[in-house]
């Protein structure tokens, strides 16, 4: 896995699309193997392997993703058997939002498949908190958490909340300042749950305020090249929490931190997986 993972690296450096459609053909055919070469490459190359990474994931989700998995438990072994459970976890839900981002024309239609279930919100926190502990730790943050002491149970699709908490915690972090507080608060309001995600971070511009849910949004102070992400995040979390019955809003004052806040209902009307979504186009 060493000499193929530097092989990658190699090329991903010339050629990321061929090389990311070789790597999803070969996560096909052995993801084990694949996913050590992966990690190989990743410690020679990160920036090349990471473009022929997203490469692979586009031509093959699924595959792609299995063998991310197994090269982030790889690297996890070290770290203990709790760690490399959450990163498999984490990797499952990469492979979740990777749908999601390539589904996009579903969703754009009006239609998104959710799997409904009563669920305990208070724990769905504590898991997206488990998936941002690292960056937490990393800015060395001081997490505060109100409401999640007792189980705060609602019908939802738990994985897509989930996906919506990591995304609100995660964006805390990156734009909160060393050694900042975020705090996260779950209220019962008429008959369902409201979350805020709260930070004392750099804040939005009152001119950014108008595009902060569209597709590709190009914030004055966003610096995506530094901080990452794809500027989808806070789209998808309006198609989830609209998709489940909810609402998504948020306050911010630029120099002083934003909160986002979403509402859920506590059951809904609808049977079944399926719910009518809002149609993406609305939000950009």
């Amino acid at each position: 896995p060493q000499a193929t993972g530097l092989a990658v690296a190699s090329a991903a450096s010339t050629d990321p699309d061929a090389t990311g459609k070789a790597v999803a053909s070969a996560a096909r055919d052995n993801p084990d193997a694949t996913g050590l070469a992966v990690a190989s490459a990743a410690q020679s190359n990160p920036q090349a392997t990471g473009n022929a990474v997203a490469e692979a994931a586009l031509a093959d989700p699924v595959a792609t993703g299995k063998a991310l998995a197994v090269s982030a438990a790889q690297d996890a072994e070290s770290t203990g058997q709790a760690l490399t459970s959450s990163t498999l976890r984490n990797a499952d839900r990469l492979v979740l939002i990777i749908n999601d981002i390539l589904d996009m024309e579903k969703i754009s239609s009006g239609h998104m498949d959710f799997e409904i279930k009563e669920a305990d919100l208070s724990e769905m926190v504590r898991e997206a908190l488990r998936a941002n502990a690292t960056a937490h730790q990393r800015f060395g943050l001081n997490i505060k958490c109100n409401g999640i002491d007792t189980p705060n149970m609602v019908e939802t699709d738990a994985n897509r909340i989930i996906q919506v908490l990591t995304n609100l915690m995660s964006n805390a972090a990156k734009f909160s300042k060393p050694g900042g507080t975020v705090e996260i608060t779950v209220n019962k309001v008429n008959g369902g749950l409201m979350v805020s995600v709260r930070d004392e971070g750099v804040g939005i511009s009152v001119s950014d305020h108008h595009k902060i849910f569209q597709r590709f949004a190009d914030m004055s102070n966003s610096d995506r090249a530094v901080k990452g992400g794809t500027g989808l995040g806070l789209s998808i979390c309006k198609v989830i929490v609209e998709g489940l019955g909810g609402t998504i809003d948020f306050e911010s004052r630029e120099g002083y931190g934003s909160t986002f806040t979403f509402t859920l209902p506590g059951k809904l009307r609808h049977g079944g997986t399926d719910i009518d979504a809002p149609i993406l186009r609305n939000v950009g």
